[in-house]
C-alpha cells in the first residue's frame, strides 16, 4: 500500500502526504462523517502559490481549489476501492470532521505556525490540506506512528504584521475574515481594508514569514499543479466581475459570497483612492 499511495501522489505532483488512524485525530464534526466512522485518514498537502495576487489573496488567483479536491478525492478514492473493493473512501478539504492542523502536523507535513496554518519546509503555508477517510486500516495503508506535534519557531513577525491584530487578540476580526463579511463595513473595516489593497482574502501573516522567505529564496514555493496555472486572475475590478458568466464566477473561490461582495469592496476601495487622489492633487496646487 506504501507504493500504491506514492505512486498516486506522485503522479499528482503531491510531494507530502501520510496516514493516521482515527483514534490519533482530534474529532470536531462527527456529524460529518458520511456512512460508516472511518479507521483512518490520508492526509496531504497540495500546493496552490503561481503568481502574487495584486488586489486578492494568493489562493483566489486560480479557480477554486475546491473543483481540484474533487477530482483528486474521487480518484484516491476510485484507486483504493480497485484494491479493496469491499471498503469506502470519502474526502474532505476545509470543512472536515477532524482539527486538519494537528492531524496534518501529526503526518510530519509541516510544522503548526503562530498564525494557524501549517507550514511546510517546501511550500510554506501556501498549501491546502486534504483529508481522505477511509474503514481501511491505517497499518495496512503504511501507517507506523504519529509524529510529534511541532510548532514553528515563533518569531511572532507575523503577530507584529497583522492589520488588524487579530493574531494577538482573538476577539478581533482578521482582513480576511473582514472582505468577506456581508453587508456594510465600519469605519475601522474600510480602513484597514483600503490601507492593505486588498477586496478579497489577505496573505500578510504568510507573506513576512521567515519560511515563506526561505521557499521564495530556494525556488520551492511555486506549486508543479496544473491546475492553479489555467484561468488565473490576479486583480480584481469591475469588468472582471461584470463579464464573468455565472459558471465562470461560480468557478471561483470567491462566489459563495457573491458578485455583491466583491463589487462593494471595489467600489469602497476605488472611491477610496480616488478621494485620496484628489486630496493630494490639491495639496500640490
Amino acid at each position: 500500500m506504501l507504493e500504491l499511495l506514492s505512486n498516486f501522489f506522485k503522479k499528482e505532483n503531491i510531494e507530502f502526504y501520510g496516514v493516521l488512524p482515527i483514534e490519533e485525530c482530534k474529532i470536531q464534526k462527527e456529524y460529518l462523517f458520511k456512512e460508516f466512522i472511518p479507521k483512518s485518514v490520508i492526509c496531504f498537502l497540495v500546493p496552490y502559490y503561481t503568481q502574487e495576487g495584486s488586489n486578492i489573496s494568493k489562493y483566489a488567483v486560480s479557480k477554486d481549489y475546491h473543483l481540484f479536491m474533487k477530482q483528486l478525492f474521487e480518484k484516491l478514492s476510485n484507486v483504493l476501492k480497485k484494491e479493496f473493493p469491499q471498503n469506502k473512501a470519502y474526502g474532505f478539504a476545509d470543512h472536515s470532521p477532524i482539527y486538519e492542523l494537528e492531524a496534518a502536523a501529526k503526518c510530519g507535513l509541516g510544522v503548526i505556525g503562530e498564525n494557524g496554518l501549517i507550514i511546510n519546509k517546501k511550500y510554506s503555508s501556501f498549501v491546502f490540506i486534504g483529508d481522505v477517510f477511509t474503514d481501511i486500516d491505517a497499518k495496512i495503508l503504511g501507517y507506523i506512528s504519529a509524529e510529534n506535534i511541532k510548532h514553528c519557531i515563533k518569531c511572532e513577525k507575523c503577530k507584529k504584521a497583522c492589520p488588524t491584530g487579530v493574531l494577538i487578540d482573538y476577539s478581533k476580526s482578521c482582513l480576511s475574515a473582514i472582505t468577506q463579511k456581508k453587508g456594510e463595513l465600519n469605519d475601522q473595516e474600510l480602513s484597514v481594508m483600503i490601507e492593505n489593497n486588498t477586496v478579497w482574502g489577505c496573505d500578510i501573516c504568510q507573506n513576512v514569514c521567515p519560511y515563506t522567505e526561505a521557499a521564495l529564496k530556494s525556488g520551492t514555493v511555486q506549486t508543479p499543479i496544473k491546475f492553479f496555472y489555467e484561468d488565473r486572475i490576479h486583480t480584481l475590478t469591475y469588468d472582471t466581475i461584470d463579464n464573468m458568466t455565472d459558471e465562470d464566477f461560480n468557478q471561483r473561490a470567491y462566489a459563495w459570497r457573491k458578485r455583491e461582495t466583491i463589487r462593494r469592496n471595489l467600489i469602497l476601495t476605488e472611491k477610496a483612492k480616488a478621494e485620496n487622489g484628489e486630496e493630494q492633487a490639491s495639496k500640490t496646487e
